[in-house]
């Protein structure tokens, strides 16, 4: 090396270098005292020690190596000296036994220009012979440092930063503690009010901990930080006191944090690591101390021995896990505690049959919060205390498998869980977990559901621990959350709810078509027009159903909805129990909605028939009132059971879609007869057009519906083929097609539902007709005709679903009838013709099975009166002639009267599931019907009547025809 100083052992003896006449030097080492200003200008000298012991002393190395050749310090600067070291500076004690600090600063100053290294190997014991001790000291590095303690055997920090000191480098520091010595300290201590800043930041323990802060000391990183202890009982920060650790976090956020003071701060950010058996340790005489983790606390190695992420004593306030990892057991120990998760992951040890340790809030009034990330966790204990818990709609609770509240049924120790807009499922079980059947919700004297939450019921019972019946248990569904059974479509379950449950939401019995669940209320029931659901099946009074029972009392006011499985409608008599009151029975449900099955609509009743219970029924019957003389009170009549309107509907589109279509020939043709000769001018073809606009009354087979019906038709055809056999008889043959619309509304008696239905459809066929047409215009005739019919259907029921479906088929007819000559009178020219007539009309326009839907309980609904021949027996009288204005215009008209007997073999109807119904009063119909017939010119004629049809049970059908034809 250059100079005369050793080039092995720094074996310089500066005698003087002095600017002051008592400065002085020793051999090996180099020492500034007294204001002494000295310096090497020689670069990558080597000393044995450096001594700088008085303020206003100043040392200037450039590039320098201290090698230790004594037990002493290698470096000393007291007592406001200062070094400063251009370039880099290292000291090495990597072969020397060794007792004290190796670098110690006490009120002094160390600048250390470029990198700066510090190695040690401690061998025997001594008095803390920490490697770096700053006490009241100040190091600066400009570059990267590197702190090391190679091996040892006592105890000793590898950096230790006490008082007012303060330690800033810029570059990366890396803090390596190999001490195996039981009695071994940590990596790196920062106790008083030092400050340490640092960039970049690694730090290895191999045995104790990582970082010791204590007091009111701060210590911050602003760049990639990991703490890493490898010992199995090591922690990753011993915390204590005021002091504040940010790591991995930017210096705007370690700014602003340093603005309260007056608590312990822990701040893991997002590019910090921490990896250690107990991962956060806090010291037993710390008050209060935030925890907030943005990066990575790791204590899941399985060789550690603990396993505590988080381990406190206490002292800590509150725990933050904001988009971080936490990984590890969690004991806060004693104290007000409270932990929030709204990003990241809590992990805690746990085997795969959900066997751990979990998190334990310890004694006190604590509170744990989740409204985001996933928690990987057997348990979640609250301990003794009023603790609240708190979930959110984005937490992932599907690994957690316990929450213990901690309630014991004194006042002393109460519990309250809240779930906020999260679906899940949970039971209770002090002795046994279940990782199959959802959260494990025990010791909890409140339950509130807020904000759509739903909690499906997956074990036996819920908040049963909370000791017993009298534990002043409560359940509280708000207005948009649910409490529901297992949404399983088996097996039936039974749940038991040991609370007052206050329901302003919905209480779901209803899970996936499985009817015979029942919850049993170990308390009272109040609703706040709450919902409850249920699922039954619908038939006569021994159907099986869900049911509630409320042990205690019931108020308020509840909504019921129920869903028919698989029932097929039923008389009942004493009813469906679906609510069991075993206390006071002040509490109203009502029915929501409409409860239908077959062709029944079922009511909710309060007692039974012939006994006041308090329960409530299910009846397929409406209650009557008789009634009351002038001054007393009205008295139940006697009941009949209730009919839903919608086979009205069903019954009106099968009687339109076989009838909208059916024609007589006056209809189509508009006249008697033809009445031009084939003598005469010839006409090979016509085109006709009419019109038809129809009302409809009618009533079911039992009374209770009354249906209106309005409908539309227009139908247009002509002559294909006209021709005579003898010259005065003629034979049509044509073709033709309409389109119609029917619209239905039925109404039901005693419930005041109403359904409405609806035709559209379309037909096309041929007709032939035959006149036998003699000279005096008088004589028989033959009509038939065949056409195709297609139609959409469609019900529609107050408050269910729409029910489509379509029809099809063909409906034919032969008429046949004889014209008589009455008279004339010459004086008007008017001739005067009677006609008997008879027709027959086959109606098979047929309509598959239909199966409603699940609201309307899936009825199936199938159609009778299929195959049906209306036959029509009728006269029609009818005057032809033309006013002497007319002569010689080719104008003729044609009143006419006409009085039909229709019969219908069949009754259109419908069957629901078996109960059949029908449109009552059409088996026998009068008809009346007036109107004229013109012919306007030779090629033109008008025609238009009206017709009245009376049946029994107030059937009534009004109908108007508006018809046009052109021959050419």
């Amino acid at each position: 090396m250059p100079h005369e100083f050793s080039t092995s052992s720094l074996a310089i003896m500066l005698t003087s270098l002095l600017f002051s006449s008592h400065a002085m030097a020793t051999c090996g080492s180099l020492t500034a005292s007294g204001g002494d200003q000295c310096s090497s200008n020689t670069a990558g000298d080597t000393y044995s020690k450096l001594t700088v012991s008085d303020a206003n002393s100043l040392l200037t190395l450039t590039n320098s190596l201290v090698t230790l050749s004594k037990t002493k310090e290698a470096v000393s600067i007291t007592n406001g000296g200062n070094v400063l070291a251009q370039g880099s500076f290292t000291v090495d004690n990597t072969v020397q036994t060794y007792i004290q600090k190796v670098i110690e600063i006490t009120n002094g100053r160390l600048n250390v220009v470029g990198n700066f290294t510090a190695k040690s190997l401690i061998t025997s014991s001594g008095n803390s012979p920490d490697l770096v001790s700053l006490n009241g000291g100040t190091l600066t590095v400009g570059g990267d440092a590197w702190i090391e303690v190679k091996q040892g055997s006592t105890s000793g920090f590898a950096l230790r930063s006490a008082g007012d000191s303060v330690l800033k480098v810029s570059g990366k520091t890396t803090i390596v503690n190999n001490n195996t010595a039981s009695s071994a300290t940590g990596a790196l201590v920062a106790a008083g009010s030092s400050r340490s800043e640092f960039n970049d930041l690694s730090v290895t323990s191999k045995l104790k901990e990582s970082i010791t802060i204590n007091e009111s000391a701060l210590v911050t990183s602003t760049g990639t930080t990991s703490l890493t202890t490898a010992s199995p009982g090591g922690s990753g920060i011993w915390f204590g006191g005021t002091s504040l650790l940010s790591l991995g976090e930017s210096a705007s956020v370690n700014q602003a944090l340093e603005a309260d003071r007056s608590i312990g701060q822990i701040n893991i950010g997002q590019n910090a690591t921490v990896k250690a058996a107990k991962g956060i340790k806090i010291l037993g005489t710390t008050p209060h101390v935030n925890i907030t983790v943005k990066g990575s606390v790791d204590s899941m190695n399985p060789s550690f021995f603990g396993n505590q992420s988080i381990e406190g004593n206490t002292g800590i306030e509150v725990v933050r896990i904001d988009g971080g990892s936490l990984r590890g057991n969690i004991d806060l120990s004693r104290g007000n505690d409270a932990i929030y998760l709204t990003s990241g992951l809590l992990e805690t040890t746990m085997t795969d049959t959900g066997v751990g340790a979990g998190v334990f809030m310890g004694d006190g009034n604590d509170h744990f919060e989740a409204t985001g990330g996933k928690i990987i966790a057997p348990t979640i204990e609250m301990g003794t205390g009023n603790d609240t818990a708190l979930f959110g709609s984005s937490a992932d609770l599907s690994k957690l498998h316990n929450v213990n509240g901690g309630a014991d049924g004194t006042t002393a120790n109460t519990g309250e869980i809240t779930f906020q807009n999260i679906s899940l499922s949970g039971y209770t079980d002090d002795a046994t977990t279940d990782i199959t059947n959802g959260l494990n919700i025990y010791r909890w004297n409140t339950l509130n559901l807020r904000d759509g939450a739903t909690l499906q019921l997956t074990g036996e019972q819920l908040l049963s621990d909370s000791t017993s019946a009298t534990a002043n248990n409560t359940v509280n569904i708000d207005s948009a959350s649910t409490l529901a059974v297992q949404q399983t479509p088996s097996p039936v379950y039974a749940r038991t709810l040991w609370a007052d449950v206050n329901n302003n939401g919905r209480i779901n019995l209803s899970n996936n078509a499985t009817q015979g669940d029942v919850w049993t209320i170990k308390g009272n029931y109040h609703g706040n027009n709450g919902l409850l659901v249920m699922d039954v099946e619908l038939n006569n009074d021994a159907s099986l159903t869900d049911r509630l029972v409320v042990d205690g009392d019931t108020s308020g006011t509840t909504r019921v909805k129920v869903n028919n499985e698989g029932g097929t409608g039923a008389l009942t008599t004493e009813g469906i129990k679906i609510i069991e009151v075993n206390g006071d029975s002040s509490g109203t449900f009502t029915q929501e909605g409409r409860i239908v099955a077959g062709a029944y609509e079922y009511y909710l009743h309060k007692n039974g028939v012939n006994n006041q219970d308090g329960n409530w029924y299910l009846r397929s019957e409406i209650p009557t009132v008789t009634p009351p003389d002038p001054g007393t009170d009205p008295e139940p009549g006697e009941e009949e059971h209730v009919y839903r309107p919608e086979p009205g509907s069903y019954m009106a589109n099968h009687m339109a879609s076989n009838t909208l279509f059916i024609m007589r020939l006056h209809d189509r043709l508009g006249e008697t007869q033809y009445t031009d000769a084939l003598t005469g001018e010839k006409r090979v073809t016509s085109l006709w057009l009419r019109q038809i606009g129809g009302h409809n009354r009618s009533r079911d087979e039992s009374g209770q519906l009354k249906t209106q019906d309005n409908r539309y038709v227009v139908q247009i055809g002509g002559d294909l083929a006209q021709w005579s056999s003898d010259g005065l008889d003629r034979w049509h043959l044509g073709a033709m097609a309409g389109y119609a619309n029917q619209h239905s509304n039925t109404e039901a008696k005693y419930s005041k539902y109403r359904s409405r239905g609806s035709v559209d459809g379309y037909s096309a066929g041929l007709y032939a007709t035959w006149y036998a047409n003699d000279r005096e215009k008088t004589g028989s005739y033959v009509d038939t005709w065949a056409l195709y019919n297609w139609f959409d259907n469609e019900v529609k029921g107050d408050e269910l679903s729409s029910e489509k479906y379509t029809s099809r088929g063909v409906t034919a007819s032969i008429e046949t009838g004889y014209t008589f000559k009455l008279g004339e009178r010459q004086t008007d020219n008017v001739t005067f013709f009677l006609q008997p007539k008879a027709q027959a009309i086959w109606m098979n326009v047929r309509a598959n099975s239909h199966t409603e839907h699940s609201d309307s309980g899936n009825s199936r609904v199938s159609f009778e009166g299929n195959g049906n021949i209306q036959t029509r027996l009728g006269l029609r009288a009818y005057a032809n002639g033309h006013s002497d204005i007319d002569k010689g215009k080719e104008r003729e008209f044609e009143p006419f009267i006409e009085a039909n007997w229709i019969h219908n073999t069949h009754n259109f109807g419908a069957s629901m599931n078996g109960d059949r119904n029908h449109i009552d009063g059409t088996r026998n119909i009068a008809e009346l019907k007036l109107g004229v017939e013109g012919q306007i010119s030779k090629p033109f004629t008008l025609w238009s009547n009206v017709a009245q049809q009376l049946g029994d049970a107030g059937y009534s059908d009004t109908q108007v025809i508006l018809g046009m034809k052109y021959s050419f």
